[in-house]
């Protein structure tokens, strides 16, 4: 009886603990006309997928062409860590956009 006891407890804990979050990273190269880069975005607990990074991406560069990385011609490239498209992407002033600024760093 004690044994399922303790079993019971280890469930409950289990069920009770947060999960470890699994975040995705993903990585897309950004070519615009003065500037060549790799974006890397971390998904959070909630991943909305790489699509919705791509778009992102797209969307705070307007004149730069958004592409699949490629770890054999891209590795070399600077890589900027990006923020959260729902939180900083919406936010951001879209005249700093259009004079080059970016949610990259």
């Amino acid at each position: 009886m004690r044994d399922f006891g303790k079993a019971i407890l280890i469930c409950a804990a289990a069920l009770i603990s947060p999960a470890a979050a699994k975040a995705n990273v993903y990585l897309f190269e950004v070519t615009c006309s003065n500037d060549k880069y790799v974006a890397q975005w971390e998904s959070g607990d909630a991943d909305p997928g790489k699509e919705h990074f791509r778009i992102a991406t797209g969307d705070v560069n307007l004149d730069c062409s958004i592409y699949d990385y490629n770890p054999k011609t891209d590795r070399d490239m600077p890589r900027r860590w990006c923020s959260d498209p729902n939180g900083v992407v919406r936010g951001f002033p879209p005249i700093l956009i259009l004079i080059g600024y970016s949610h990259c760093r």
